[in-house]
């Protein structure tokens, strides 16, 4: 727990750093760098949360395993999670379950969207913005989501081709370098 909180210390001090300096150059800028940074931010808690953290705990449970008692670990009341991913739609295979996939696209959108846009709030709560201004600046759409994380999946999947579990610290530059 101390290292994640560290790692996540670093990313904000990160972004307020390349935050300040952007805003010094110009009002525009700022929030365009805003609005590019808490998009990444977004799209790397997604993957975090729904594949990383289920991709782990599968790692040190597989759906195989069995408990202290001798009984199968993912039975009864627990069962199995899956990891979810964000796939664009030119990325599906015929092969797949395109409705449960667009359903599980769907809600990953509606996640980074609404982190991202609580992110870039947080950082224009003491800004000299109108609220109107502010809510402009920190709406995104499902474009913006869908380009963050097709840019994120496909950055994960060259550091990571056999789609295992993507450990980098430093997956939010990564990705930032995709997006330039």
């Amino acid at each position: 727990a101390a290292v994640d909180a560290a790692i996540e210390m670093n990313e904000e001090l990160s972004m307020e750093n390349e935050l300040i300096t952007s805003s010094k150059v110009s009002g525009d800028l700022f929030l365009q760098r805003l609005r590019k940074l808490s998009l990444e931010w977004a799209a790397t808690l997604a993957d975090t949360l729904f594949r990383v953290s289920v991709e782990e705990l599968l790692d040190q449970h597989p759906v195989d395993s069995v408990d202290e008692d001798g009984e199968n670990f993912w039975s009864g009341t627990r069962s199995p999670p899956k990891a979810l991913r964000y796939k664009s739609p030119e990325a599906l295979d015929s092969n797949e379950d395109v409705i449960h996939q667009n359903l599980v696209n769907s809600h990953i959108l509606e996640f980074v969207k609404t982190v991202a846009r609580l992110r870039a709030e947080t950082f224009l709560a003491e800004s000299i913005l109108s609220e109107s201004e502010v809510k402009a600046a920190s709406r995104f759409s499902d474009s913006d989501a869908a380009s963050a994380l097709t840019a994120h999946t496909e950055l994960i999947g060259k550091r990571d081709p056999k789609g295992g579990i993507e450990k980098s610290k430093n997956v939010v530059s990564l990705v930032r370098q995709k997006l330039d």
